[in-house]
């Protein structure tokens, strides 16, 4: 996974710009390669502070972004619902992606746009996350 990116022909410079408009697999490798290299989660807050969420087919879909500007981007969609981005720290997203492991209510909808997402269980993107080597290295599990 690692410089995942660079193998697939992106410029640096460029796949923040671009990868919005890439696969939501893509997008999710994208945002797993920044979680790993302890880059900030982002979620959207409503105007009650609480976190937004996805409600179908009997889960509930938690909303993450890589960057503060994809999640607006996201938020700007809908500007009547008066939402605002949230930075989640790394060390906050692992013990919170830890607790909703065990209920499996719960899903990531990762780097959601206009035209999907990349839907996941918290455990198997902790698994994701352990194959970068991230946890490791950092002394999280």
């Amino acid at each position: 996974m690692k410089h995942l990116f660079t193998h697939l022909g992106f410029q640096k410079a460029n796949t923040a710009d671009h990868i919005e408009h890439r696969s939501a697999g893509t997008r999710y490798r994208y945002t797993l390669e920044l979680l790993s290299q302890g880059c900030s989660a982002w979620c959207l807050l409503d105007e009650g502070k609480e976190t937004i969420t996805l409600d179908f087919d009997g889960c509930i879909h938690v909303c993450i972004w890589p960057s503060r500007e994809a999640a607006q981007k996201y938020a700007d969609l809908a500007p009547d619902e008066k939402s605002t981005p949230r930075e989640i720290p790394i060390s906050e997203f692992l013990e919170t992606t830890r607790n909703l492991s065990s209920d499996p209510q719960y899903l990531y909808a990762v780097y959601p746009t206009q035209q999907d997402f990349w839907i996941i269980k918290p455990g198997s993107m902790l698994s994701d996350l352990k194959e970068t080597d991230f946890i490791r290295r950092n002394h999280h599990e």
